[in-house]
Formats: C-alpha cells, structure tokens, sequence
C-alpha cells in the first residue's frame, strides 16, 4: 500500500526546503518514551493543538498538499510501484524539464518541490 504521507526522511528534506511547518494535516512526532518517530494525524483527539507545531515535530504533508504548490505537473506511476512527477519550467524556447521518481506519489512531489525551492522557482 502506498503511504498517504512524506516519508521521515522526505519530509525532514522539505522542512529545511522551506515547506510550512504549520498547517500540515499530519506530523511526525516522537513517540512518547521513545526516540522513535510516529506519523500523527493533528485532530486526533490526545493531540494538543499547540503541541503538534513544536519544533520537535515535522510536517508530513500528503502528495495532495505538495501538488498544490507546484507548477503545472504531469504524474504517472509505473509497473514497478514507482511514481513520476514532470515539471516543465522556464521559457518556452528554453524550457528546462525535471523529473522526479519515488516510491510514493508524495515522495516524487516531495523531491519536485524540493528541487523547485533550492532553484527559488516556486
């Protein structure tokens, strides 16, 4: 089953790439006792609504949340489970195209938006 969300890793690369920590719907938070990392959904009723925007917590936004920032996009997913995002950027005449794969949809969003931030073309 593909995740719904970033992946810990995908979504601690968006946070330093700018992503809004605030908002998100769902957060990686560490588990209570524990080092380990949870992904929470932020109406869950145990989650205090301050709480979940500590610094402690990361944002893990789903690939509808990213898509929504990007420029026009093409996705598509392959045989293999893998899944593509392609950005045509730039002008017309000299167009740049960039393509990321993932293992989720929300983690080729990710590495798109990522990409998209470091070149500061969102």
């Amino acid at each position: 089953m593909t995740p719904i969300t970033v992946s810990l890793a995908m979504a601690e690369k968006l946070k330093i790439a700018g992503w809004a920590h605030a908002g998100s719907v769902h957060y990686w938070c560490p588990r209570l006792m524990s080092e380990e990392m949870v992904l929470v959904h932020s109406s869950a009723a145990w989650v205090d609504a301050d709480a979940i925007l500590s610094d402690i917590n990361i944002a893990a936004p789903t690939a509808e949340e990213i898509l929504r920032k990007l420029p026009m996009y093409q996705c598509s997913s392959s045989n293999d489970g893998k899944f593509t995002i392609f950005v045509q950027y730039g002008k017309k005449s000299e167009a740049i195209n960039k393509t990321m794969v993932g293992d989720s949809l929300s983690d080729a969003a990710a590495q798109m938006y990522c990409h998209l931030s470091t070149e500061k073309l969102l």
